[in-house]
């Protein structure tokens, strides 16, 4: 009996193996899930197999998603993403070798992918194809979009080029071949054509204009704003998660150290208003803003003696409701001698939680995501780029963040360590250098949101450098709901400049900005503001909307070069008053050739480096009276020999006297970096047309303008020298 059992053994064995290779076709190894959400399977012959993050994939698998998606990373690093209700098969997946030519095939049966090649697909582009029931899809190195839907095909291309062909036994266009069908009923789309493509059984293809509701996702309904999403609109859940509550004991000894400040017992230092008053519009008293600090004190420590003004806002205190700005976070960011002991911060943070989540939504690294829960009230929330040297967030809760430095052992800065140990990050020296302040932090503000981060080498490249959009969060208005927006034809040039086109869900904006130093964009016109940061083959990009207050923080990777230069084109600003501002769209210098173009149609044009300035005209100006502007709109750069930085106007004010032709203005520019901010001081004259000038012997800057018609708004160019090799310039909007 034993040669029997002996035999059926190996029956037994033969047909496990024979099982076990038909689990996975031919067993060749193809790709990894990198993310896998809701129900995603592998169809087999005895029913299904859940994919998670981490399966492999391979030749032959049947993959569907219901209700959630998948992303693959095949053995190239090309990415396919299977959007929810999809349908794919892998037929062929292999890199040319000795005797055998590479193959890539997939056969989409039903739903949405995205897909972008990698090295077999670039290198192999007449040996790629993608079939679906009724056409073929080729390709010339492509970052594509196809949807099959109630039998109706779309595609959509990102970046490269596509074939498109229907299936045709008479033109020889079959299913099961590889590479692009070449027959007179075949269409090519390229990025640049601004269209797409579309096509049902027996009809003819549809060239169609514009970005196709499948690629622009568009949200019906306001939202929770706040989460990732992937770049089709899909929300990205966390890959691990760690949680910890945090309880203080007597410990001081981590705590960055500050020197105490000697009590200075000298006379504060006064400015000569000596016949000065008068021109500079000083009263007589010696205090013009009534605030009990005399001007020549406030003039001489850079304060501002026509108007009392505790936050800088450019509100009087007596009329401002909140005349010391308190915001939604706590503390300032330095609170090393701030007015709360130690005891009062333990007891009032005692039972702090704090809970990390990681996501890999960039082939390269992951992002965490910092909550932090005090006391069951004030929750703060920040994002973490540590590959990169970043973070970002709403600005009063990563204020908050940063001052937990200098709270009771530091809080998170102690615990977040741990947190990040657990799921499985190696690197955080930025974070402990960050901890003891040994290393720089620049800000990019821009309204409710900023990006920190800590600055690089000024970046060197040649050529058009192309990106593509990894995620997107949607941070939505000061309600807090918001809405979809996609990023498209993201390129920059080695000339310090920009381009995109943006769909915020109702519209299409195109943008272009400057690539300044240490990686630096920005950008701004009459619809959107841009600041972001360039950093390795990333980027991160915070745009705000101006007409819904929508705000949108972009990750985008590098995914090529482009061998077509961009365009410096001039960026035009309107108000409603009549004036024209604007300003190269790199924010470049402007040059005589520059301004000859601008004053061809404006011969009453004034200029400075960067911005020019047109005004109507002011007819019925005000003949009497003391008037107090309000800073409307503003635009800044700060130029050195490394480069430019975006640049914030605040502290503003502008003071006009319509007896004398007088007018006075002071405010500060902050730039990304720099320890204090410049200050910009005016005083000058305007004349019966409007026109407005300071006078040097009064000012520190020169400041040039006019007003607009009836005197009821203002506008200013200001530049201000700093030595160095560098300078501010930029303009002010009042009403």
């Amino acid at each position: 009996m034993r040669p029997r059992f002996r035999h059926f053994y190996l029956l037994l064995t033969l047909v496990t193996a024979i099982l076990g290779l038909n689990a996975h076709a031919s067993s060749t190894l193809v790709g990894t899930v990198v993310l896998a959400t809701g129900d995603s399977w592998r169809l087999k012959t005895d029913g299904r197999e859940p994919l998670t993050r981490q399966d492999k994939v391979f030749v032959g698998d049947h993959l569907v998603t219901v209700n959630g998606s998948m992303t693959l990373r095949m053995q190239d690093n090309a990415i396919v993403n299977l959007q929810p209700h999809s349908e794919m098969i892998i037929h062929a997946y292999r890199a040319a070798e000795a005797g055998r030519e590479a193959a890539i095939r997939f056969e989409l049966k039903q739903g949405k992918l995205r897909t972008r090649t990698g090295a077999i697909g670039e290198g192999a582009h007449h040996r790629y194809r993608l079939d679906t029931p009724f056409a073929a899809l080729g390709i010339r190195g492509t970052d594509y979009t196809a949807s099959l839907q109630n039998n109706e095909l779309g595609v959509f291309v990102h970046s490269g080029a596509i074939r498109l062909s229907p299936f045709s036994q008479a033109l020889g266009c079959i299913p099961g071949s590889l590479g692009a069908c070449n027959t007179p009923e075949s269409a090519d789309l390229s990025e640049h054509d601004s269209a797409w493509l579309r096509l049902r059984p027996g009809d003819g293809i549809e060239r169609i204009s514009g970005i196709p509701d499948f690629v622009s996702t568009k949200a019906n309904s306001p939202f929770f704003s706040g989460g990732m999403y992937d770049a089709n609109g899909k929300l990205l859940t966390p890959t691990m998660t760690h949680e910890q509550v945090i309880e203080f004991v007597e410990q001081d000894n981590n705590l960055p150290e500050k020197s105490p400040q000697p009590d200075d017992p000298s006379e504060p230092p006064l400015a000569d208003l000596e016949g000065l008053r008068d021109a500079l519009l000083l009263d007589a008293d010696g205090d013009t803003d009534n605030d009990g600090v005399s001007d020549q004190e406030e003039l001489a420590n850079n304060l501002n003696p026509w108007l009392a003004d505790t936050d800088g806002d450019g509100l009087n205190d007596a009329e401002d409701p909140d005349p010391r700005k308190g915001g939604s976070h706590l503390f300032s960011v330095d609170n090393r001698s701030g007015t709360y002991s130690a005891e009062q911060m333990r007891e009032y943070l005692r039972y702090t939680s704090m809970r990390v989540d990681a996501y890999d939504p960039v082939a390269s690294h992951a992002i965490y995501n910092v909550q932090l829960t005090l006391r069951d009230s004030l929750k703060l929330n920040g994002w973490l780029d540590l590959q990169q040297k970043r973070l970002w967030g709403k600005t009063g809760s990563i204020e908050t963040l940063l001052a937990a430095r200098y709270w009771p052992e530091g809080l998170l800065w102690e615990a977040l360590p741990d947190s990040l140990t657990a799921l499985g990050a190696e690197e955080y020296d930025w974070l402990l250098a960050l901890r003891q302040d040994n290393i720089d932090l620049w800000q990019l503000p821009l309204d409710r949101h900023s990006i920190w981060f800590t600055p690089g080498e000024t970046l060197d490249f040649a050529g058009t450098q192309t990106f593509d959009t990894s995620w997107v969060q949607p941070l939505g208005n000061p309600a807090g709901h918001g809405k979809q927006a996609s990023i498209s034809g993201f390129k920059a040039d080695a000339n310090g400049r920009f381009q995109m086109l943006i769909n915020t869900g109702g519209s299409n904006y195109t943008l272009r900005g400057a690539v300044g130093e240490s990686g630096v964009l920005f950008a701004e016109n009459d619809y959107l503001s841009l600041k972001g940061h360039w950093q390795g083959n990333t980027l991160i990009i915070l745009i705000s909307e101006n007409k819904s207050s929508q705000q949108w923080m972009f990750g985008l990777q590098h995914s090529g070069v482009d061998d077509r230069p961009l365009l410096a084109q001039w960026q035009s600003r309107e108000t409603s008053e009549g004036v024209s501002w604007g300003h190269w769209a790199d924010f470049a210098e402007l040059d005589s050739d520059k301004i000859s173009f601008l004053s061809s149609d404006n011969p009453n044009i004034a200029f400075n480096r960067h911005y020019a300035l047109e005004t109507p005209g002011a007819q019925d100006l005000p003949t009497s009276g003391r008037v107090q502007f309000n800073l409307n709109d503003s635009s800044a750069v700060y130029s050195s020999k490394d480069g430019l930085r975006p640049a914030e106007v605040i502290n503003p004010m502008l003071l006009v006297d319509f007896d004398q032709k007088k007018f006075v203005s002071k405010f500060d520019v902050s730039a990304p970096g720099l320890d204090d901010a410049v200050s910009i001081q005016g005083a000058g004259q305007f004349d019966e047309n409007g026109l407005m000038q300071s006078d040097d012997a009064l000012s520190n800057a020169q400041l040039e303008g006019g007003f607009g018609p009836n005197g009821d708004s203002a506008s200013l160019l200001f530049e201000r020298e700093l030595g160095d090799d560098s300078h501010v310039s930029g303009i002010t909007h009042w009403n």
